[in-house]
């Protein structure tokens, strides 16, 4: 006897033939969806996030394992003009003293900071459309870039599809010590796991050899141009802190990354009390990592 879906399943059911049918039609209008995407269809927070919200999403971190209520008291590179000035002054009036903010960001390489910022767009635009419609949340990797013009909407209707189709598979090797599988969607090769209940994706890419090799030299080369201005900040007697978006957190460990800042960081860079790397998306869904 036959059963048919209900509820939650059924919904999902229904979604999974909704991907097919609109896969169908997408590959109909072959022509019109090979245009490029338009900024105002892509509903993303802008990427890399500004100083603003990377210091914001810091300051939440801090007054939390600090049990402090720190906040921004001055901006003096905003308004000095003649000399380098430091980003951010912060202070709480039951502690003491103020704590000087350089904040920056750092990329796996000089030139990656358009091809990250346009694969967060895509995934970001791919997540939107795959939300709700798979039954289940997966982990996926996918490379570092995506060719140049690929629109969002085909890879997440055929994603729906094969993810609807591989649930049973995928949720089986999760069990298995958290195993995965790679799927070619749309001619581009992701790894998927299996992460549970719920309907959504949880985006990251892999990482080659060749991709993170200019990583620590990006950093040492941001050291040189940040740490100067928290020298005079620490002679004053002020605490330092160098603050840093990773924008490579979707492809490398924070281990990874704990390790080259320790290697980067020399008997030259002692006026720099404590570095703290963000991650994620701030300044709501983010998390920091203290290096020292």
């Amino acid at each position: 006897m036959s059963h048919s879906p209900s509820g939650t399943s059924a919904r999902r059911w229904r979604a999974c033939g909704r991907g097919r049918r609109y896969l169908g039609w997408l590959l109909s209008q072959r022509e019109r969806i090979r245009r490029p995407v338009g900024s105002t269809e892509i509903a993303v927070r802008e990427y890399p996030p500004g100083e603003d919200e990377i210091i914001a999403a810091f300051l939440k971190d801090l007054n939390q394992k600090r049990g402090a209520h720190y906040a921004i008291i001055a901006k003096p590179d905003a308004i000095e003009r003649n000399r380098p000035a430091v980003d951010y002054i912060i202070a709480d009036r039951e502690r003491s003293p103020e704590v000087a903010i350089e904040v920056s960001r750092t990329w796996r390489s000089e030139e990656a900071g358009k091809e990250d910022a346009d694969w967060w767009k895509w995934v970001q635009r791919v997540r939107d459309l795959v939300r709700g419609q798979v039954p289940g949340a997966f982990r996926i990797a996918t490379p570092m870039t995506i060719p140049t013009g690929f629109p969002p909407e085909p890879f997440a209707a055929d994603l729906i599809v094969q993810l609807c189709k591989e649930q049973a598979r995928l949720a089986a090797l999760h069990l298995d010590n958290n195993r995965g599988a790679f799927l070619v969607i749309q001619g581009i090769e992701v790894f998927v796991t299996y992460a549970g209940d719920g309907s959504d994706l949880s985006p990251s890419r892999r990482l080659s050899n060749d991709e993170g090799r200019s990583f620590p030299r990006h950093f040492e080369r941001l050291l040189e141009r940040k740490s100067g201005k928290l020298k005079e900040q620490k002679e004053t007697g002020w605490e330092t802190w160098l603050v840093v978006y990773n924008t490579f957190w979707t492809a490398m460990s924070p281990h990874e990354v704990r390790e080259i800042v320790l290697q980067a960081l020399g008997k030259v860079h002692d006026h720099i009390d404590h570095v703290g790397i963000v991650s994620g998306d701030p300044p709501d869904d983010a998390w920091v990592a203290w290096i020292r």
